[in-house]
């Protein structure tokens, strides 16, 4: 006997004056919940039952809504997604922002609680920072001068900095070179704490340095870093060239203070540290605009012997106050092939070559700077002597001194 299937009831629509219809108590008060991090099914859960107990509540967000209640949601990020709602929204200044305790005990109570400020999401007050210290987090993309007008507060931070390089402390050291970078960068002086609002790479230990020199000329952390025996002998011996922090450090809890106790201790040197040694006073020296320009003549004189054309500009660290460093960088016209070139020019200044350290910039392929496309290249070091000029003399004397050179020849 074939099976009959049974006829479906047909539901009926409530009317809308049944009891069961929601009747809205609290009708002054329009609930919307922000469905990130809560989930749409946690969401739908906690509408049907504030709609259970009279509350009104809105699926999408509307002119009506009163109160945003959110779940493991920042202030800020419910802020932000309020701003760009703006236009469906209209006025949103009325909206308050809560937490999801708000929701739970006026759900408990069967009535909306008062607002505390336990309830309110915590959003960050609107800068008031004026638009020229906006700045980029990138250093790469900020203008940064030689000549800049925060001098002291610089100089107390790269203190720091090198303090903390000297201790092995890299995070805090790059922490404190980003801060300072940032201070170089600003078109004024900083007068007050108030400058610094929105800029990035000021942690609170390089604001608290700031805020005491501000207030009292001075910070001590940075005086008592200074005035320290061991920054002072890993300042002078890391001042040696080929002498890096580990060394250093060894040197200095075997006794060692300062580069003339080398050879009291007796302590045997490899060729860079003895060449360094040997030109301790010309490689300490800031190198002059008089000497850079010196160099690039003889550079100049190498290069334009074998590649007609060629454009030399002097770079370097003569610029700075406190640099003995100096370079050159080589502009070849497109046309000219380099093939011998290289070998020549270094042959021909190879008479005022004291040292030449060569490496490798090698990136292998798992590396960033390979799927970027940064290119590979040899950087070649040297240190080159050269004529120092006596002062009050007019004809320079020949008084042979040693500066550290980069070339940009490649192999």
């Amino acid at each position: 006997m074939p099976m009959i299937p049974l006829k479906r009831r047909k539901t009926v629509p409530s009317p809308a004056g049944s009891s069961n219809a929601e009747i809205v108590k609290f009708p002054h008060i329009v609930i919307f919940l922000f469905e990130k991090r809560m989930g749409a099914s946690r969401r739908a859960f906690l509408s049907r039952l504030s709609r259970s107990k009279g509350f009104r509540v809105e699926d999408t967000l509307s002119q009506a809504v009163t109160h945003i209640v959110s779940e493991n949601t920042s202030g800020e990020e419910v802020q932000a997604w309020l701003e760009s709602q703006v236009t469906e929204r209209g006025d949103r200044d009325t909206v308050h922002l809560l937490d999801i305790t708000w929701f739970t005990e006026s759900m408990r109570e069967g009535c909306p609680v008062s607002i505390e400020d336990r309830h309110r999401l915590r959003v960050p007050e609107p800068s008031t920072q004026s638009a020229g210290n906006t700045m980029d987090s990138y250093a790469c993309r900020r203008r940064t001068p030689l000549q800049h007008h925060n001098m002291v507060l610089t100089d107390a931070l790269q203190l720091l900095s090198e303090n903390a390089e000297f201790c092995e402390n890299e995070g805090r050291s790059v922490a404190f070179k980003r801060a300072s970078a940032v201070l170089k960068a600003l078109q004024g002086p900083v007068c007050s704490l108030e400058d610094l609002r929105g800029l990035p790479c000021l942690g609170e230990h390089s604001r608290r340095v700031i805020k005491e020199i501000l207030e009292d000329g001075v910070s001590s952390e940075v005086e008592c870093t200074q005035q320290s025996e061991k920054y002072q002998a890993m300042k002078a011996l890391t001042g040696i060239f080929g002498v890096g922090v580990k060394t250093a450090q060894l040197w200095f809890w075997e006794g060692i203070r300062r580069p003339a106790d080398l050879q009291t201790f007796g302590k045997k040197l490899n060729r860079a540290q003895a060449a360094g040694m040997l030109y301790y006073e010309d490689l300490s020296t800031p190198v002059t605009r008089a000497e850079a320009d010196l160099l690039q003549g003889i550079v100049g004189e190498a290069v334009g012997a074998v590649l007609p054309g060629a454009r030399i500009t002097l770079t370097g660290g003569f610029r700075r106050p406190a640099s003995s460093q100096t370079g050159s960088f080589l502009t070849v016209p497109g046309s000219v092939r380099t093939g011998g070139s290289r070998q020549a020019m270094m042959s021909i200044s190879s008479s005022l070559t004291l040292k030449r350290v060569e490496r490798r910039s090698y990136c292998p392929r798992s590396s960033a700077g390979w799927r970027h496309g940064i290119c590979c290249y040899t950087r070649k070091f040297t240190r080159t002597r050269t004529w120092r000029p006596k002062s009050g003399q007019p004809v320079p004397q020949v008084t042979w001194t040693a500066l550290n050179a980069a070339s940009p020849f490649s192999s």
